[in-house]
């Protein structure tokens, strides 16, 4: 993993095997997975943490479109 800091910004660079747009996916997911079992009270800012990242997320046929540099399959 690298870390990229620019004036206004940072890019986390983490090394994949596989397409990186579908391990992308599963690290949302997987992430998501771990807060799940934290708390599952709909009134706590943990679970709405949750929902606002699984909603910000894409499904894998619009990622692998942020992905211009090669067709993924």
């Amino acid at each position: 993993m690298a870390v990229t800091f620019n004036e206004h910004s940072f890019i986390i660079e983490v090394g994949t095997k596989n397409n990186p747009v579908e391990e992308w996916l599963c690290l949302k997911t997987e992430l998501l997975c771990i807060l799940e079992t934290l708390d599952s009270d709909a009134a706590t800012p943990i679970w709405r943490t949750m929902r606002l990242i699984q909603e910000m997320m894409p499904e894998l046929d619009i990622a692998q479109m942020m992905f211009p540099l090669k067709k993924v399959s």
